[in-house]
């Protein structure tokens, strides 16, 4: 397996692209990282005791919040899809996060813009609050958000 130079490491890691996407698995990431004294990746993204997040969304099944908020099977197929790339990218409690943090937003009645770059192409984000773009009624296409190339 060809060892990463540092000019390998830091251009995969500015250019937005996941090393699990690169390397495999991302223990040569990490080498290579602690060589450099760059931030480790953690194996499997996890709540932590800094991020508080009651329990209640911490185990949020996704699918069925989204399922309860969706009648088209345009929004099902969006949605399905959409999870999967939160899922496949160890993003899922992150998505869980903005889900705790849309809500907390609207019972506050915290005024919020637009939105903001390639998020508001991802349509479960509109759903749950964290951009006021419906990507499904404009045609946004999600694969940037997500670093995806056709």
């Amino acid at each position: 397996m060809k060892e990463l130079d540092e000019t390998e490491v830091l251009e995969s890691f500015y250019n937005g692209i996941s090393p699990s996407k690169i390397y495999a698995p991302n223990v040569q990431y990490n080498e290579q990282a602690k060589k450099l004294g760059l931030e480790l990746i953690p194996e499997k993204p996890i709540f932590t005791e800094e991020w508080f997040c009651p329990d209640e969304y911490k185990n949020l099944d996704l699918l069925q919040y989204f399922l309860d908020k969706i009648t088209t099977e345009e929004e099902v197929k969006r949605v399905a899809e959409e999870i999967s790339l939160f899922i496949e990218s160890g993003n899922e409690n992150l998505l869980r996060y903005l889900i705790y943090l849309g809500d907390i937003i609207r019972e506050q009645g915290i005024i919020t813009g637009v939105g903001r770059g390639s998020s508001v192409s991802v349509y479960v984000l509109y759903l749950c609050g964290i951009h006021k773009v419906d990507s499904l009624k404009y045609n946004l296409d999600y694969h940037e958000f997500f670093k995806i190339k056709e």
